[in-house]
């Protein structure tokens, strides 16, 4: 009787254990976030040498520096060469005076900085080291510096597109060092504008300037290094906690902790990160979405290569800013498989709170493996491409042509970069369909 008894226990206690060893199998997922942290600790070290955090005045460039040398005569410097560099840093070594009467500028010399999108006036007058009231406006899109024959300063125009208005301000630069940048010549291509908004202020006309001869660009190739997940995901996630990672049935890799979601794509190349649990929020922020969205990146992953502030927008209850990445002064362009442009550091946010943020998980590693030049139309060649493609769309909704880099990665080692025309349509980037090429 107890031998029964004896093995009615065994075999329950043996059923009881196949039922535990089933579940822990059946639930089991392996922690590859810590296997990654182990495995390649050295690495995180070496890759944290090429991140740094920024400040949001080393993200705002111009977009182009238009010399005006006499009425209806414009020469573009080269974006990325020296007398650029030259004279950006020129053009902030001056002290703001006073305000004056705003004058008509039109057929005067002087030089002309675009910018990519309105830049809040704060951050532009921190590099003047003075305060917003100088200028009085929110944002600027545009300014020119130019003098006048009964001047020995400079004067610079700024304009607010938004705001409509022109406001002028006198400075410390002498019009005789203006005019010594004027009469340099090197780095400049002839320029046109293509296109151009009725207004009686110049500054106001939202010119579209191209260049009207071919150039020589150098195309290059650079070897790519990865940037691990693990890193960045230890703090979008705020957490020491780790997170489990799921394979999904479209290759992507998904990390969660219920509320938060982290993408990476199935090539490691791209992260997308998500908060969509507070969407809805009608808190507001004091702080700009430039600065939210640089204190953010900084705070998670920070930044690899150069990136400079390509656009931010305001819709009804959220606000985006994007950083694109640029090399020698031209921005860079590519779209993954899913046809999203994303070369670039894209932050969103409702409210207070950072909803989403797109980022590439590589940087270009050391110098070019390969370069060579190559000869690339005009931005005239361009235009006129466009207009042919697509008449209807140039003249209601094309806003900016650029010659840009198209990034062309075979695999995930390596990636060419190749001078290409671009234009903006309702907010989004393509190529300019030349015959040899296949739009994309």
């Amino acid at each position: 009787m107890r031998y029964e008894q004896f093995k009615t226990v065994t075999l329950i206690a043996m059923i009881g254990l196949s039922l535990f060893f089933t579940y822990q199998l059946w639930t089991y997922q392996p922690n590859m976030q810590a296997l990654e942290t182990s495995d390649n600790e050295e690495e995180y070290n070496e890759t944290e040498e090429f991140i740094e955090e920024r400040e949001v005045w080393e993200l705002i460039e111009p977009e182009q520096l238009i010399v005006h040398e006499a009425s209806d005569t414009y020469s573009l410097v080269e974006k990325g060469s020296e007398r650029y560099a030259a004279m950006v840093n020129d053009l902030q070594r001056l002290d703001l005076i006073q305000t004056i009467d705003n004058e008509d500028v039109s057929e005067l010399e002087g030089i002309e900085v675009v910018f990519p999108d309105a830049i809040p006036s704060n951050y532009l007058l921190n590099q003047y080291e003075e305060d917003q009231e100088m200028i009085r406006l929110n944002d600027v899109d545009r300014m020119f510096f130019y003098s006048r024959s009964d001047s020995d300063n400079v004067s610079i125009q700024f304009a607010s597109v938004k705001a409509d208005e022109i406001v002028t301000i006198r400075t410390s630069l002498l019009a005789s060092e203006l005019a010594t940048m004027l009469s340099e010549e090197e780095d400049e291509l002839s320029a046109e504008i293509a296109k151009e908004t009725d207004h009686l202020e110049m500054l106001l006309r939202e010119r579209l300037y191209v260049t009207t001869e071919p150039q020589t660009v150098v195309q290059k190739q650079y070897k790519l290094a990865r940037l691990e997940v693990a890193p960045i995901n230890q703090r979008l996630f705020s957490s020491t906690v780790e997170v489990p990672r799921q394979n999904q049935l479209n290759g992507e890799y998904v990390y969660t902790d219920g509320s938060r979601i982290v993408t990476i794509d199935g090539t490691l190349m791209f992260l997308n990160y998500s908060y969509p649990f507070v969407a809805d929020s009608s808190e507001t922020s004091s702080r700009h979405i430039i600065e939210a969205g640089t204190s953010f990146i900084n705070e998670n992953g920070a930044w690899t290569d150069d990136y400079e502030l390509s656009n931010w927008q305001v819709r009804e209850t959220s606000e985006t800013v994007d950083f694109r990445m640029q090399v020698d002064g031209l921005p860079v362009f590519y779209r993954n498989n899913d046809e999203r442009d994303s070369m670039k550091f894209s932050v969103s946010r409702a409210g207070t709170q950072v909803t989403n943020m797109q980022r590439p998980l590589f940087r270009l590693d050391g110098s070019a493996l390969q370069k060579y030049d190559k000869q690339v139309p005009s931005g005239k060649a361009a235009v006129s491409r466009i207009k042919e493609a697509n008449e209807t769309e140039w003249n209601e909704s094309v806003t900016n042509v650029q010659l840009g880099y198209r990034a062309v990665i075979a695999n995930r080692s390596n990636v060419e970069l190749v001078p290409t025309w671009y234009y903006e349509s309702e907010g989004d980037w393509k190529r300019v369909p030349f015959d040899e090429e296949a739009p994309s």
